[in-house]
Protein backbone atom coordinates (compact mmCIF):
# COMPACT_ATOMS: atom_id res chain seq x y z
CA UNK A 1 0.00 0.00 0.00
CA UNK A 2 1.18 3.51 -0.72
CA UNK A 3 -0.28 5.34 2.29
CA UNK A 4 2.16 8.27 2.19
CA UNK A 5 1.16 9.16 -1.36
CA UNK A 6 -2.39 10.02 -0.31
CA UNK A 7 -1.62 12.30 2.67
CA UNK A 8 -3.76 15.41 2.50
CA UNK A 9 -5.69 14.24 -0.54
CA UNK A 10 -8.96 12.43 -1.02
CA UNK A 11 -8.13 8.70 -1.22
CA UNK A 12 -9.47 6.80 -4.18
CA UNK A 13 -8.69 3.10 -4.56
CA UNK A 14 -6.80 2.76 -7.84
CA UNK A 15 -5.26 -0.67 -7.22
CA UNK A 16 -5.29 -3.41 -9.83
CA UNK A 17 -3.21 -6.59 -9.88
CA UNK A 18 -1.63 -7.77 -13.14
CA UNK A 19 -0.46 -11.23 -14.28
CA UNK A 20 1.60 -12.06 -17.36
CA UNK A 21 4.00 -14.72 -18.58
CA UNK A 22 7.75 -14.13 -18.63
CA UNK A 23 8.74 -12.52 -21.94
CA UNK A 24 5.23 -11.30 -22.79
CA UNK A 25 4.45 -7.75 -23.81
CA UNK A 26 2.32 -6.05 -21.16
CA UNK A 27 -0.29 -3.60 -22.44
CA UNK A 28 -3.06 -2.04 -20.37
CA UNK A 29 -5.26 1.04 -20.47
CA UNK A 30 -6.11 3.53 -17.72
CA UNK A 31 -8.86 6.12 -18.03
CA UNK A 32 -8.22 9.29 -16.00
CA UNK A 33 -11.31 11.17 -14.82
CA UNK A 34 -11.48 14.81 -13.81
CA UNK A 35 -12.11 15.35 -10.08
CA UNK A 36 -15.74 15.08 -9.03
CA UNK A 37 -17.59 18.36 -8.79
CA UNK A 38 -19.04 19.50 -5.43
CA UNK A 39 -22.52 18.19 -4.73
CA UNK A 40 -25.32 20.71 -5.45
CA UNK A 41 -27.56 21.76 -2.61
CA UNK A 42 -30.89 22.30 -4.32
CA UNK A 43 -33.05 19.36 -5.37
CA UNK A 44 -33.56 20.43 -9.00
CA UNK A 45 -29.76 20.79 -9.44
CA UNK A 46 -29.20 17.39 -7.85
CA UNK A 47 -31.49 15.75 -10.40
CA UNK A 48 -29.63 17.37 -13.31
CA UNK A 49 -26.11 16.58 -12.01
CA UNK A 50 -26.78 13.08 -10.69
CA UNK A 51 -23.94 10.65 -11.41
CA UNK A 52 -24.81 7.35 -13.05
CA UNK A 53 -22.41 4.41 -13.55
CA UNK A 54 -21.16 3.41 -16.98
CA UNK A 55 -18.79 0.69 -18.16
CA UNK A 56 -15.14 1.57 -18.72
CA UNK A 57 -12.99 0.04 -21.51
CA UNK A 58 -11.79 -2.52 -18.94
CA UNK A 59 -15.33 -3.57 -18.00
CA UNK A 60 -15.17 -1.98 -14.53
CA UNK A 61 -17.90 0.34 -13.29
CA UNK A 62 -16.75 3.94 -13.02
CA UNK A 63 -18.62 7.17 -12.34
CA UNK A 64 -19.86 8.94 -15.44
CA UNK A 65 -17.60 12.01 -15.28
CA UNK A 66 -15.61 14.20 -17.59
CA UNK A 67 -12.30 12.66 -18.75
CA UNK A 68 -9.21 14.35 -17.30
CA UNK A 69 -7.35 16.33 -19.96
CA UNK A 70 -3.78 14.99 -19.75
CA UNK A 71 -2.24 17.57 -22.09
CA UNK A 72 1.15 18.54 -20.67
CA UNK A 73 1.18 15.72 -18.11
CA UNK A 74 4.21 13.46 -17.62
CA UNK A 75 3.31 9.81 -16.92
CA UNK A 76 5.61 7.06 -15.70
CA UNK A 77 5.01 3.35 -15.08
CA UNK A 78 7.55 1.70 -12.77
CA UNK A 79 7.73 -1.96 -11.68
CA UNK A 80 10.17 -3.11 -9.00
CA UNK A 81 10.89 -6.20 -6.93
CA UNK A 82 10.48 -4.13 -3.74
CA UNK A 83 8.91 -0.75 -3.08
CA UNK A 84 12.15 0.43 -1.44
CA UNK A 85 14.20 -0.20 -4.62
CA UNK A 86 15.34 2.93 -6.41
CA UNK A 87 13.81 3.81 -9.77
CA UNK A 88 17.17 2.90 -11.35
CA UNK A 89 16.65 -0.67 -10.06
CA UNK A 90 13.26 -1.04 -11.75
CA UNK A 91 12.57 -4.27 -13.63
CA UNK A 92 10.43 -2.30 -16.08
CA UNK A 93 9.76 1.37 -16.75
CA UNK A 94 7.69 3.19 -19.35
CA UNK A 95 7.17 6.94 -19.80
CA UNK A 96 5.30 9.37 -21.99
CA UNK A 97 8.77 10.45 -23.18
CA UNK A 98 9.87 6.86 -23.83
CA UNK A 99 10.23 4.90 -27.04
CA UNK A 100 8.55 1.66 -28.10
CA UNK A 101 8.17 -0.94 -26.79
CA UNK A 102 8.38 0.72 -23.32
CA UNK A 103 6.17 3.76 -23.77
CA UNK A 104 2.97 5.42 -22.55
CA UNK A 105 0.73 6.89 -25.24
CA UNK A 106 -2.65 8.58 -25.53
CA UNK A 107 -4.53 6.54 -28.17
CA UNK A 108 -7.43 9.03 -28.39
CA UNK A 109 -5.36 12.15 -27.75
CA UNK A 110 -4.36 13.55 -24.36
CA UNK A 111 -7.63 15.49 -23.99
CA UNK A 112 -9.57 12.19 -23.78
CA UNK A 113 -7.65 11.08 -20.66
CA UNK A 114 -7.12 7.51 -21.88
CA UNK A 115 -3.57 6.19 -21.47
CA UNK A 116 -2.04 3.08 -23.00
CA UNK A 117 0.87 1.63 -21.04
CA UNK A 118 3.20 -0.73 -22.96
CA UNK A 119 6.09 -2.73 -21.52
CA UNK A 120 8.21 -4.77 -23.93
CA UNK A 121 9.01 -8.49 -23.58
CA UNK A 122 12.70 -8.03 -22.77
CA UNK A 123 11.78 -6.36 -19.46
CA UNK A 124 10.65 -9.70 -17.99
CA UNK A 125 12.53 -12.21 -20.18
CA UNK A 126 15.41 -12.66 -17.71
CA UNK A 127 13.46 -12.87 -14.45
CA UNK A 128 14.24 -16.56 -13.91
CA UNK A 129 12.27 -19.55 -12.69
CA UNK A 130 9.25 -19.38 -10.45
CA UNK A 131 6.64 -16.68 -10.10
CA UNK A 132 8.19 -13.25 -9.65
CA UNK A 133 6.06 -10.78 -7.73
CA UNK A 134 6.62 -7.13 -8.52
CA UNK A 135 5.05 -3.93 -7.21
CA UNK A 136 4.14 -1.25 -9.72
CA UNK A 137 2.62 2.17 -10.03
CA UNK A 138 1.55 4.56 -12.74
CA UNK A 139 2.27 8.12 -11.67
CA UNK A 140 1.06 11.28 -13.37
CA UNK A 141 2.54 14.73 -12.86
CA UNK A 142 0.39 17.59 -14.12
CA UNK A 143 1.82 20.84 -15.58
CA UNK A 144 1.70 22.51 -12.13
CA UNK A 145 3.88 19.71 -10.65
CA UNK A 146 1.13 17.93 -8.70
CA UNK A 147 1.81 14.19 -8.45
CA UNK A 148 -1.12 11.74 -8.77
CA UNK A 149 -1.14 7.95 -8.46
CA UNK A 150 -3.29 6.78 -11.39
CA UNK A 151 -2.88 3.04 -10.75
CA UNK A 152 -0.85 0.77 -8.46
CA UNK A 153 -0.71 -2.86 -7.47
CA UNK A 154 1.17 -6.12 -7.77
CA UNK A 155 2.36 -7.67 -11.01
CA UNK A 156 3.00 -11.41 -11.05
CA UNK A 157 5.26 -12.71 -13.84
CA UNK A 158 4.98 -16.47 -14.39
CA UNK A 159 7.61 -18.51 -16.30
CA UNK A 160 6.76 -20.67 -19.30
CA UNK A 161 8.46 -23.74 -20.69
CA UNK A 162 9.85 -21.74 -23.60
CA UNK A 163 12.54 -19.09 -23.24
CA UNK A 164 11.83 -17.56 -26.67
CA UNK A 165 10.61 -13.97 -26.69
CA UNK A 166 10.82 -13.36 -30.46
CA UNK A 167 10.47 -15.74 -33.41
CA UNK A 168 13.73 -17.07 -34.91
Amino acid sequence: MYEDEYVGAEYQDVSCDLRTYRGDTLVFFVQAWAPAQPQPTEMHERQVLQVSPSASPLGMQVPSRIPQNLTGWFLQFTAKKQTADGDNQAVAASKTTGVAPNVITFPNGAVAGLTKVSVGPLSTAGLGDGDVRLVYDLIGIDPSGTRTVLRHGRWTVTPTASNTTVPD
